[in-house]
């Protein structure tokens, strides 16, 4: 991005003069200032004033660059203006930068303190809302006694503002407008939200406003561009006719595609996109090697989840859903979706252990701990509690461990209902839910047992620890600050006796600032922080702060959003930090982990191209290439490995490995049905994609070889060591591969020519873990291939007849 120039400066701002002379705002945040005020001079073709899009990074102060641009047209007369952004409690932070700068505070004020039927009644100031707000409004609806159709909040603003308005709309945070246009999935269209609708439309009626978008993370997916109209990436004097023509072709385009979006925004003067210098942060991958304990409890577990799934299959026969396309996939789907996050809170739990080892080591080097969480399973845990209080359980008989997900998935997902043959109104056997007289689902009282019959089966299972709670008991809460959305917790403590008791400890509305506040002030050294709870914080080496020593960062639990990791890897990386952060990356030796990396590895891929034009940009080394298994290197891993197992190529059989992973993979004539391994990735696929396959894979010993395989072809693309030839008259394609990579894939040998009968019969199966034959390239294709001549080219920037990275 640094290689792309914006157009030259011609705008002059208007701010008072001690913002200069006092550097109140630095040289970086007013290049903002001014190539906002420059873009908001124009207009699009449409008639619309053209916008802006601040994608500074994490800690360089977006908050004073909102300000400095608000109170530059305040200075030219346009004495309204609205800030948009996450939660209530930012309405501070906006009041602090606002009056860092010379701005008058008590100027904003709360829109939510106003009914949302009422008027606004402030002459000018600054209209400070949340997207949650925005989304709002009266609840009345219109009937034929004359009462009108409720008041939207976005109304409300609309009218304070009148339709001329040709203030400032600033959307802080604005990736919370992403989700701005209906996606087709595979299980069916995913439905914008509201709040993105609300500031779309908003946008819309007030076509003279300058729109200014912010956020260090404005897009994950192309489509999450929808709400940015006003940057004129699409309909008239673009090459797409409209957003969805955007979606599709850049999508086409692939990562590469994306970050040209974001140069071409640079270029045309409608975006910058800085972010504070990584220079000292260090990182580091601490790996956890599973106790022979937690082995067998993650084999149990896996052994569980394939008896459950062996269940509802059963059940789905029995309840003849199995024939209704729509109530198979949504049972399916349901499982996927529990297993997935079952799986996440256990790994998390089993190297949580050497999380804490490695901070009594840290806390000993005299250093404090932070530790990044996604979630803390508070809404398991008030079920847990509202079950225990009414069977009048004592607190130390409550299990608090991940087991709940997969009790509450059988309790409330198992499929149950009845399904009958039926016919529609074409005369086709069609499959509908068994209703009694009075219209009521009727429900299969076999497959009520079978469930009833699993439940009591899992109450006995093992599991581990809560790692929230693991962390908290470890240490104690006089130590651990708390930045968490939850309302309460259930704490060891000792009793008079030195006897371990569990205690419930209440967390009010400010709990999580106390404690925020305790951990800078070096009243506590050790900080969690989850994703409802982190946003608006900073937990940075503060110069002004009591607490300097240096963080250890801990991403425990990075999750599936890219926006809001990065998010949380910003909260100890910021401006005004007396030494830099120390970034870990707990892993365990499970290959089924692969499958989570991957999730926000690709979406760090994805985040980088989109916001800062290059797609390592956003991982800073956190997360390498291998660790994306939805990539293109994966796709042709994938395709090749399951080739291979289905022509009996290697020690596997096919059949036993499929249906251990959930996989149907066969046509009715038992071929295989090549379109469901290697078909395009989806968000919303369960079984399309490398990453899928790795999290379907249980870990036993076939599993975790075809995942070790799996693994060790992606990282053999990915290092550029490996070359793959394609022989058109043999029509076969081989790799070539080191000796003694075990573990990995045997020599590919795709036969696209031969009959499927002939396929095969030239080889012996390879067992997986054998040592593999080095198979080499021609040397007419070493001497032609500029990428092979040489191997230090990124592996795009190559190509060849052969290759087409």
């Amino acid at each position: 991005m640094s290689a792309v120039e914006p157009p030259a400066p011609t705008y002059s701002p208007t701010l008072p003069e001690n913002v200069m002379r006092d550097g109140l705002l630095s040289l970086a945040q007013l290049e903002a200032v001014v190539y906002a005020g420059q873009a908001h001079s124009g207009f699009l073709p449409n008639g619309r004033r053209k916008g802006f899009f601040i994608g500074d990074g994490t800690g360089v102060g977006k908050g004073r660059e909102i300000s400095g641009i608000i109170l530059d047209n305040m200075m030219q007369g346009r004495n309204k203006a609205v800030w948009i952004s996450f939660n209530e409690g930012l309405i501070e932070d906006a009041k602090r930068d606002f009056s860092a700068i010379g701005g008058d505070p008590e100027k904003i004020f709360y829109q939510g303190k106003t009914k949302a039927g009422g008027e606004i009644t402030r002459k000018d100031g600054i209209l400070f809302t949340t997207y949650s707000t925005l989304r709002g409004g009266e609840k009345k609806q219109a009937n034929d006694h004359g009462q009108s159709m409720g008041k939207t909040r976005a109304q409300q603003i609309m009218q304070w503002l009148g339709k001329d308005f040709d203030g400032v709309i600033a959307f802080d945070e604005a990736h919370s407008m992403g989700n701005a246009i209906a996606i087709k999935g595979k299980r069916g269209v995913r439905k914008p939200s509201q709040q993105a609708i609300a500031g779309i439309n908003l946008q819309h009626e007030l076509p003279h406003a300058r729109v200014l978008y912010v956020s260090a993370t404005g897009a994950t997916e192309i489509s999450n561009l929808r709400y940015a109209d006003r940057l004129g990436l699409w309909g008239e004097g673009t090459a797409f006719a409209d957003v969805n023509a955007f979606i599709e072709n850049v999508s086409n385009g692939g990562i590469a595609s994306m970050e040209l979006i974001s140069r071409d925004m640079k270029a045309l003067g409608m975006y910058v996109s800085r972010s504070l210098s990584y220079d000292g942060v260090s990182y580091e991958r601490l790996e956890h090697t599973l106790s022979d304990l937690q082995e067998d409890i993650y084999n149990e577990l896996a052994g569980a989840w394939q008896v459950v799934l062996n269940n509802v299959e059963e059940a789905l026969k029995i309840t003849q859903a199995g024939s209704n396309g729509n109530a198979k996939s949504a049972a399916l789907s349901q499982f996927w979706g529990a297993h997935q996050r079952f799986f996440n809170q256990i790994i998390t739990a089993m190297q949580t252990p050497r999380v804490i080892d490695d901070i009594r080591h840290q806390l000993g080097a005299g250093n404090v701990a932070v530790i990044q969480l996604v979630n803390t399973n508070e809404a398991a845990q008030e079920r847990i509690i509202a079950e225990a209080t009414a069977n009048n359980a004592a607190l130390e008989d409550l299990d608090f461990t991940p087991r709940q997900l997969l009790i509450d998935y059988v309790r409330n997902g198992f499929p149950v209902a009845a399904y009958e043959e039926s016919r529609d109104e074409n005369g086709n056997v069609v499959y509908v839910p068994v209703r009694d007289s009075e219209g009521n689902q009727v429900f299969d009282r076999e497959a009520i047992a079978l469930r009833d019959s699993l439940l009591e089966t899992l109450q006995q299972i093992r599991v581990p620890e809560n790692p929230l709670d693991s962390i908290i008991n470890s240490f104690g809460s006089d130590r651990v600050a708390e930045v968490t959305g939850r309302g309460r917790r259930f704490v060891q403590v000792r009793d008079d006796d030195g006897d371990l008791k569990i205690v419930e400890e209440k967390r009010g509305r400010n709990a999580s600032m106390r404690d925020a506040e305790a951990f800078q002030n070096n009243k506590k050294d050790i900080l969690i922080f989850s994703g409802a709870g982190g946003t608006g914080y900073s937990f940075h080496a503060d110069n002004e702060a009591e607490n300097q020593r240096k963080r250890i960062h801990y991403i425990l639990q990075p999750g599936w959003q890219a926006d809001k990791a990065v998010q949380g890897f910003g909260r100890t990386h910021r401006t005004n930090q007396a030494q830099e952060p120390h970034y870990v990356l707990p892993t365990t030796n499970l290959k089924a982990q692969k499958r989570f990396v991957s999730s926000i590895a690709r979406r760090l891929d994805q985040l980088g191209a989109l916001t800062r034009g290059q797609r390592e940009a956003t991982s800073q080394g956190i997360f390498t290439a291998s660790d994306n298994l939805e990539s293109q290197y994966a796709s042709t891993a994938l395709q090749n490995l399951f080739g291979d197992l289905y022509r009996g190529k290697t020690d596997l059989v096919f059949q036993d490995v499929t249906k251990q992973m959930g996989l149907n993979l066969l046509d009715e004539g038992g071929a295989q049905q090549n379109e469901h391994v290697y078909a395009d990735q989806g968000e919303d696929d369960q079984y399309d994609s490398a990453e899928n396959y790795a999290n379907e894979a249980v870990d036993r010993a076939p599993e975790r070889r075809v995942i070790k395989g799996l693994e060790e072809y992606v990282k053999a693309h990915i290092d550029n060591t490996r070359y793959i030839q394609i022989l058109p008259q043999a029509g076969r394609l081989t790799a070539n591969l080191p000796k003694g990579l075990n573990d990995a894939v045997r020599e590919i040998r795709t036969v696209s020519q031969q009959p499927p009968e002939e396929a095969g019969k030239d080889s012996e199966p390879h067992k997986l873990g054998e040592e593999l034959p080095e198979v080499g390239l021609s040397q007419s294709h070493h001497s032609e291939c500029p990428h092979h001549a040489d191997q230090h080219q990124r592996p795009e920037q190559s190509r060849c007849m052969f290759n087409d990275y």
